[in-house]
């Protein structure tokens, strides 16, 4: 969808970006820089939570080249998690404790998110009238983005389901490869379940963890809101809150990098149902792409180029 708009309303496009307000290209800047900063704060509290011994400036510095490659390349985190673990290995942090970690630092900050689409949806519904078709895609989309939640809730939160869940797992590990991972997923579950205890043992932590993650999708929401500042656009709060929360979770239940093109398309088929011309909602998804995917990634690959050297 964004090919074919740009190709065919590629000069409108133009005419747009000429006329924007760049004056909010700080804000942009500032408020995506924010984001990272809050999102790389709560890897560092999680790792703790996970007794991941290392430098916590370190850690730090790790989490925001990591989720950074994760936004860009999201894959089931799997660039961001392989690169995390690499750079933790030379602070002798094991394998099984980073991907623990990051799982759930994952499940704080993406997962956890999915549980509002439905009331997103409701909201949609409630203000507009929609056809059939648009309402069985919405209300599957909802279902689906529910129950991708509580799934990752149950292997979090509910050991005999997460043990039962690494059975069939091993017997197919086992059967397809020929390789026993018992060691790795015990490891794991014994990893998360001294996380948890350590959690239950600080009353503090849980709050502090939400806190961070509210703070750090505020700031990326308001950095998407001076997107749509900068292209002349105005959207309400509510509308602006919407279509962010559907059009990421989307993009990243897509399993596309970084949720490249379903994002965008999503967020714009949302917003144009509360009025928004679909050429706005889509420049304004494509200048919070740039600036929120593309350019962390490049300083990202500074910082883990000073990373690299240090440890040589």
């Amino acid at each position: 969808m964004i090919a074919v708009a740009l190709a065919r309303d590629g000069r409108k496009f133009l005419h747009i970006l000429k006329r924007a307000d760049y004056m909010y290209v700080p804000y942009i800047l500032l408020f995506t820089f924010l984001a990272y900063v809050f999102s790389s704060l709560g890897y560092v509290f999680v790792s703790k939570v996970f007794r991941i011994k290392a430098p916590k400036p370190y850690i730090f510095i790790v989490a925001m080249v990591t989720i950074a490659v994760n936004n860009l390349m999201a894959f089931g985190g799997v660039a961001g998690y392989t690169l995390r673990v690499f750079l933790m290995k030379s602070k002798k942090v094991g394998t099984d404790d980073v991907i623990a970690s990051s799982f759930f630092h994952t499940y704080l900050y993406t997962i956890s998110v999915t549980a509002f689409v439905p009331v997103m949806l409701f909201i949609l519904f409630s203000r507009h009238i929609l056809d059939k078709a648009q309402s069985k895609g919405l209300l599957y989309a909802g279902f689906g983005s529910l129950a991708f939640f509580v799934f990752f809730s149950l292997i979090f939160f509910k050991r005999s389901f997460r043990l039962k869940l690494f059975h069939y797992i091993k017997e197919l590990i086992v059967k397809v490869f020929k390789r026993d991972p018992e060691k790795g997923l015990n490891r794991f579950d014994e990893v998360v379940k001294s996380g948890l205890d350590y959690l239950i043992t600080d009353p503090y932590y849980i709050p502090l963890l939400l806190s961070l993650t509210i703070l750090d999708y505020a700031s990326a929401i308001l950095a998407f809101h001076f997107c749509f500042k900068a292209t002349g656009t105005a959207v309400s709060g509510i509308v602006l809150v919407t279509g962010f929360i559907i059009g990421t979770s989307a993009g990243t239940a897509s399993m596309i990098p970084g949720g490249l093109g379903v994002q965008e398309t999503s967020m714009a088929a949302i917003y144009s149902l509360f009025g928004v011309t679909v050429r706005s909602a889509l420049l304004a998804s494509i200048l919070y792409r740039v600036f929120f995917y593309f350019i962390p990634i490049i300083l990202s690959m500074i910082a883990y180029k000073l990373i690299s050297g240090d440890e040589d």
